[in-house]
C-alpha cells in the first residue's frame, strides 16, 4: 500500500483508526486547555475551522479533539504531501492522530487548485476542513507570520463560513525544532493552553485579499487579548 493509499481510511482500517485517534485525543489532557468560543463551532454545517498561530505538530490535534468534543464528526486537515506523506510510515503516523488530507505546497498554482478543488467537494458532501492559512510551522512573531489564499479560495468558491480560532500557549509545548513534546511546567504542573472560537465569517464570492486581511486582523486581535489574561 504506497502513502498515497493512505490519505482515507479503508473500511478494514476504520476501528484502528477510530481507536488510535482516540488515544492521541486523550493525550491532550497532560495539558491544561481553556476553551473560549465554542458557541461559535458549527457541528451540523460544513464549516471551514481557520486556525493561527501554527507552532507546532500537536497544535491541529488539540483543536481537532476540541471539535470532536463539542459534536464535529466529520473533519478533515490538510496535511504537507512532501512532509507527512513521503512515505507510508509518516502517512500512517498522520492519520492515527487525524483525517489527514495530502496538499501539495511546493508543485505550483495550479496542482495547489486540483488539491483545493479536491478539498472543496469534501466539504460540499459533508465534511469540514480545519486549516492552518500558514501552511507550514513557525517560530516568528504573530506579526511577522503571512497566511496564504487557500482558507480564502475555499470559502469563496464555497461560500462556507469560516470560524477564526487562535491557539496561545502551544508554542511552549511542541516549538518547531523541539524534537518531542514538553506538557509539563517544572515539576508536574500542566502546561497551559487556550482555544479560542470567534464568530463565524460569511464572506462569499469576494476578493480573497480581503478575506485574508479580515482573517488576519480578527487572529492578531484576538491573540492579543488572549496573550494579555492571567487568570488562567
Amino acid at each position: 500500500m504506497s502513502a498515497e493509499n493512505l490519505k482515507f481510511p479503508y473500511p478494514k482500517q476504520a476501528l484502528f483508526y477510530q481507536g488510535a485517534r482516540e488515544l492521541v485525543g486523550n493525550l491532550t489532557h497532560l495539558l491544561k486547555i481553556k476553551v473560549t468560543g465554542t458557541e461559535f463551532i458549527q457541528p451540523q454545517t460544513p464549516t471551514i475551522y481557520s486556525y493561527f498561530p501554527h507552532t507546532g505538530h500537536g497544535d491541529s490535534v488539540v483543536i481537532h479533539h476540541v471539535l470532536k468534543n463539542n459534536g464535529v464528526k466529520n473533519i478533515i486537515t490538510p496535511a504537507a504531501k512532501d512532509y507527512w506523506f513521503r512515505n507510508i510510515w509518516t502517512a500512517l503516523l498522520a492519520n492515527t492522530t487525524m483525517p489527514a488530507f495530502p496538499l501539495h505546497r511546493e508543485s505550483g498554482p495550479r496542482q495547489t487548485h486540483e488539491d483545493l478543488d479536491c478539498l472543496i467537494t469534501m466539504l460540499n458532501s459533508g465534511f469540514s476542513a480545519l486549516i492552518s492559512p500558514e501552511g507550514t510551522r513557525s517560530n516568528k512573531l504573530p506579526e511577522e507570520r503571512k497566511l496564504k489564499r487557500g482558507v480564502a479560495y475555499l470559502a469563496s468558491k464555497t461560500g462556507f463560513p469560516i470560524v477564526p480560532i487562535v491557539i496561545v500557549g502551544y508554542e511552549d509545548v511542541w516549538p518547531r525544532g523541539r524534537k518531542l513534546p514538553n506538557p509539563f511546567e517544572t515539576g508536574l504542573n500542566r502546561k497551559k493552553v487556550t482555544v479560542c472560537f470567534s464568530n463565524p465569517l460569511q464572506f462569499g464570492k469576494i476578493d480573497k485579499d480581503k478575506i485574508i486581511a479580515d482573517l488576519r486582523q480578527i487572529f492578531l486581535t484576538t491573540y492579543h487579548q488572549i496573550s494579555t489574561l492571567t487568570d488562567f
